[in-house]
């Protein structure tokens, strides 16, 4: 007789698969649009100090972070403040990543762990919002 498993573990294990998938998808995204960029020939440095391939890692590596969270904070996902909130803490990996390999924390009088926070208190419910704005329009189930 096999033992079964528990109904909630398979849901945490499609949540963070279904995560990932965003995260991977996102990142390899982004680093697509920095490749275009390079192919057009705009110049290899940001004004931050980094590379562009510098960046397009920091977006891989921050894409499958920010999406192994959002899988594990996809049960939150059920009202616009959840969304809201996972998409601040989705943003945390990526912000820091940027924020502390550039220049950026030298150049301002705000510390960079500030800036990250700020970044993320922005982009994070604005994503989500976004994200939830276009379900409701053109996801509508039939």
């Amino acid at each position: 007789m096999r033992a079964q498993r528990p109904e909630h573990s398979r849901a945490w294990k499609r949540d963070i698969q279904w995560g990932m998938r965003w995260g991977a998808t996102t990142g390899i995204g982004l680093f697509i649009i920095v490749l275009i960029a390079v192919i057009a020939g705009i110049n290899n440095k940001t004004p931050y100090g980094f590379s562009v391939y510098e960046l397009a890692g920091f977006y891989i590596v921050g894409g499958l972070a920010g999406g192994l969270i959002l899988g594990l904070m996809r049960p939150l996902a059920s009202t616009l403040l959840g969304e809201a909130c996972i998409g601040f803490v989705v943003f945390l990996p990526l912000a820091f990543m940027i924020v502390g390999r550039s220049r950026l924390e030298r150049s301002s009088d705000l510390p960079g762990w500030l800036l990250a926070l700020g970044a993320c208190a922005l982009l994070g419910p604005f994503y989500a919002i976004s994200f939830r704005l276009v379900r409701k329009h053109y996801f509508k189930p039939e």
